[in-house]
């Protein structure tokens, strides 16, 4: 009978396919060199190792860890986190999932004597899991939204869709239907979301782009206020009238023409420092 997997060993996402067969195939070719490890009767560390044992027609080798739970989870977490290249959300994700473990060790301190109030204990489980991954208490709690109001999001932080923290939540910000979208795209091709055609540049101000173009989504709702297409994009350009569809458009040189027209001189368009970054509707 093949034993289930512990919680603790449950915070870490399996092997791909094709990374198991890897396994599978080095496992046959040279053996198991790393014991599966059980804790009350179910695997703490090794469920790679054992279903890739299974896979090569290899019999596995066992040995009991001994010890308290918080020991059993942090055997656990050093395991793994000194042996998988987990990314930013992962770790990011993997500190959530440790919150109710740390909250419930809060709880058995203060029942043991600790002065901490309810809200200092949570704060603490913020910390702890935090620290334990190396992350801050602040991008602990921002995990943790994502992980309750965009769950889908989460999932993608957990199986390595989505690689970082700033990543995800750009992506929270995202209308539904982009961001489904944008989740398949980056599963199915592995792609960061920056790179996806149609993402909003705007979300991107670090990386220097000049053109802002508005999200579909702001685009259909101005398009359900007003009743119909638009007739004129103020300040766009050719590439940004593709998605807005704008009967007439001012790009650039519209935009310089009329600026000249209203400046008292030259020099003041020359003593200006640059043209001002124009949010694209």
């Amino acid at each position: 009978m093949t034993p289930t997997a512990h919680a603790y060993a449950d915070l870490f996402p399996l092997l791909s396919a094709d990374a198991l067969s890897e396994l599978a195939a080095d496992i046959k070719a040279n053996g198991l060199h790393q014991p599966v490890v059980l804790y009350q009767g179910k695997v703490l560390d090794g469920r790679n190792r054992l279903k890739a044992c299974r896979q090569a027609g290899v019999e596995p080798r066992f040995i009991n860890f001994t010890g308290t739970e918080e020991e059993a989870l942090a055997f656990a977490l050093s395991s793994n986190l000194h042996r998988r290249h987990l990314n930013s959300a992962q770790r990011a994700a993997l500190a959530v999932q440790l919150l109710p473990h740390e909250r419930e060790a809060a709880r058995r301190r203060m029942m043991a004597g600790a002065t901490h109030k309810v809200g200092e204990a949570k704060g603490e489980a913020t910390a702890l899991a935090g620290e334990k991954v190396g992350l801050s208490r602040e991008s602990v709690r921002r995990a943790a939204k994502i992980g309750t109001d965009r769950p889908e999001v989460f999932k993608a932080m957990i199986d390595g869709t989505v690689r970082t923290l700033g990543e995800a939540q750009r992506l929270a910000q995202l209308g539904e239907d982009q961001r489904a979208k944008a989740l398949d795209t980056m599963r199915r091709d592995g792609v960061r979301l920056r790179r996806l055609e149609g993402a909003t540049p705007w979300m991107y101000r670090s990386t220097g782009e000049v053109e802002w173009y508005s999200p579909t989504n702001v685009l259909d709702a101005a398009r359900a206020v007003l009743g119909g297409p638009f007739d004129l994009d103020p300040a766009s350009c050719e590439a940004a009238n593709k998605r807005v569809s704008a009967s007439r458009f001012f790009d650039i040189m519209d935009d310089v023409t009329t600026s000249l027209t209203r400046l008292p001189a030259p020099a003041s368009l020359l003593s200006a420092s640059g043209w001002p970054r124009r949010h694209r509707l």
